[in-house]
């Protein structure tokens, strides 16, 4: 139900000039305005995100990228995000004693393609 109310509001917010700080996006969907609707509102967004919704977020809060500009850093953030994980998994496996997996794919799937 957040999550709906959540990209209701979003998907209008076209552009990072049309940004709205995560705690007023919180109060705008019924939530508190305080840390606790703020987390709420972030796992709202990482549901849309996973269903493939494009939610970028910088200081001045959420939007959906339309610019060009927009579109790559919010792609080159995910990537960045990807490539921290992967670091994070190996160093990991390693400190574990446990060898890592030969060729983490970035995508499941036949041909690198998401299935889900």
């Amino acid at each position: 139900v957040i999550t709906t109310r959540v990209w209701n509001i979003l998907h209008d917010r076209l552009g990072q000039r049309n940004s709205i700080k995560g705690r007023d996006l919180a109060v705008m969907v019924g939530l508190r305005a305080d840390k606790t609707g703020e987390r709420a509102v972030q796992k709202a967004v990482e549901v849309l995100r996973k269903q493939g919704r494009p939610i970028a977020a910088g200081d001045a809060g959420y939007y959906v990228p339309i610019l060009a500009s927009e579109k790559k850093a919010y792609l080159e953030s995910i990537k960045s995000r990807v490539a921290t994980m992967c670091v994070a998994y190996r160093k990991a496996a390693s400190a574990m004693g446990i060898p890592p997996v030969e060729q983490m794919p970035l995508f499941s799937g036949p041909e690198g393609r998401d299935t889900a």
